[in-house]
């Protein structure tokens, strides 16, 4: 799976963590409910270091198409919120993973 991290760059994510990925997404969305940015960036922080630990990054002249969109390390709630309203998403991050993802 392809993931782009906005503001980062693209990872090619190993399916086998799939669901330790979909664990972390849905603690990102309980945290952004919240609306406390510590636990958000916490949230977000566990998300993507767990991304980049299990993936690779892909060449930047590599041309593929995300499956998944993330947000980056230095977004806060109301830019995310910003983003799924422009994209028309719900603040579910599992559909915030999906932007064009």
């Amino acid at each position: 799976m392809i993931v782009r991290v906005l503001g980062e760059g693209l990872i090619d994510l190993p399916d086998a963590v799939s669901e330790q990925i979909d664990k972390l997404d849905s603690d990102l969305e309980i945290a952004m409910e919240s609306g406390d940015e510590n636990l958000f960036h916490q949230a977000l922080d566990a998300l993507l270091d767990a991304i980049e630990t299990a993936g690779k990054p892909v060449p930047s002249d590599t041309i593929v198409t995300s499956d998944v969109v993330v947000p980056g390390r230095h977004t806060t709630i109301a830019e995310l919120q910003e983003l799924l309203a422009d994209t028309g998403a719900s603040s579910d991050t599992s559909e915030t993973a999906n932007l064009g993802v």
